[in-house]
């Protein structure tokens, strides 16, 4: 029952997310916020200690005992701190299956794959894996099309066919190289096809994104019938509700909140970690903006944002760039290699989408 408790307190911290955000945006304009905002913050201080929420109880606590020039950014850490219990699910074991006959490599994934909180396991045979589904449950599936006992993709088929499997996250790593097997394999269900040899970072960065929560937004109400006798020529421009946006950000939490925010407005964020898996990604991806940290590892932000630029359909879409800096230099060094916008950190998550709506509405 304590835990079935605690599931319903995290579910109420999303209208705690709204009424932060909204308060927090209203702090330059209306003083009289920081008064809802400290009475949320008391709220939360009593009930996040009595929940095991040690984070958000610092943070609320210092809210309350905070005024002046330092307030805003104090929020800002309750907010992330809320946003944080949300948006990152339960600490448990996730299990990864990898169905593959090439031991060697398989063993060498498995290395690269496990976690405190994760479990890879190694399956030569198709039968072999029903027998792992047997006895656990599985959270993603590598697998590999050319197994000695079954075709992978009647495997695939069969785990999406069945409905307490077809929900699982899929990805196809394999040596075979037909030109109309990717496409065979996402219509068949894969989530993510790649071909080996495979980039043990980048599969290390896929298998992280497939494991994420995944944000369903909630179906676009239908637009209304143009009237008859409405006047010809283009009508304003108009967002689009749904699309992709490529996210570089090597910082979690930041991530995490960002993905939580975006996909409640009808955005599906694909995250990586470092700039060199989100320049590799991006090729295959058709995003509709890019936000992208200035200091990711591997190829900073500054030059994936040039890269970016270079390839044709990044040439013209939003690229906003978020800078834990923020001087006037690198500002200017973002905006000369292409940026269309710079934020500074720690950011409003409310600000952060309405630059980036501002930006797609703009086309």
């Amino acid at each position: 029952m304590a835990a079935e408790g605690t599931d319903r307190w995290i579910q109420t911290l999303a209208t705690y997310v709204d009424a932060l955000e909204s308060a927090r945006a209203a702090l330059s304009a209306d003083g009289t916020s920081a008064a809802s905002i400290k009475r949320l913050a008391a709220t939360l201080e009593g009930s996040s200690a009595k929940y095991g929420f040690p984070g958000i109880e610092t943070a609320a606590r210092a809210v309350r005992d905070t005024s002046g020039a330092d307030f805003p950014a104090v929020v800002d850490r309750l907010l992330y701190a809320v946003l944080n219990a949300v948006t990152v699910p339960a600490a448990r074991q996730r299990t990864v299956l990898i169905l593959d006959n090439d031991v060697v490599l398989a063993r060498l994934y498995q290395r690269v794959l496990e976690k405190a909180n994760r479990q890879v396991v190694v399956a030569e045979r198709a039968a072999e894996m029903l027998a792992t589904f047997r006895t656990r449950w599985v959270d993603l599936v590598i697998l590999e099309i050319g197994l000695p006992d079954l075709d992978g993709r009647e495997v695939l088929s069969a785990l999406k066919k069945n409905p307490i499997t077809a929900a699982i996250p899929l990805c196809i790593v394999t040596s075979q190289r037909q030109p109309w097997l990717e496409a065979e394999c996402r219509a068949l269900g894969a989530d993510h096809f790649m071909l080996k040899p495979v980039d043990p970072v980048l599969l290390a960065e896929t298998v992280t994104g497939l494991l994420s929560p995944r944000v369903v937004a909630p179906p676009a109400a239908p637009a209304p019938l143009a009237a008859a006798t409405a006047p010809p020529g283009p009508g304003p421009k108009v967002r689009p509700t749904t699309g992709e946006i490529l996210l570089a950000e090597h910082d979690l939490l930041t991530a995490q909140i960002i993905k939580h925010r975006l996909g409640r407005e009808g955005l599906t964020v694909r995250h990586f970690t470092s700039g060199t898996a989100a320049l590799q990604a991006a090729k295959s991806l058709t995003p509709v903006a890019v936000i992208l940290d200035a200091m990711t590892p591997g190829i900073d932000g500054i030059e994936l944002l040039t890269r970016l630029r270079e390839v044709d359909h990044y040439r013209t879409i939003p690229i906003v760039v978020l800078s834990d800096i923020g001087s006037e230099r690198e500002v200017v060094r973002a905006l000369e290699a292409g940026a269309d916008d710079c934020i500074r950190k720690p950011f409003s998550p409310t600000e952060l989408v309405a630059r980036v709506e501002r930006l797609l509405a703009r086309g």
